[in-house]
């Protein structure tokens, strides 16, 4: 990516279901991987928010609201 000339990368707008597998369990250790890998190369990362796509269960917990 650095060879294409890229200085930022987005990651994590459509990753909800993978950092929350499971209501109130999280998982950051894959996303503080590809934060160090890219910043190690140089790249900047911009961290989006997925509520563009909520985990399978999320539907469950909407519906009882």
């Amino acid at each position: 990516m650095r060879a294409l000339g890229l200085t930022y990368v987005r990651i994590g707008e459509f990753a909800w279901g993978r950092i929350e597998k499971s209501e109130g369990v999280f998982d950051w250790a894959w996303m503080d991987r590809a934060i160090e890998t890219l910043g190690a190369v140089g790249l900047k990362v911009v961290l989006g928010t997925p509520t563009a796509t909520p985990p399978r269960w999320g539907g469950a917990y909407i519906s009882r609201r």
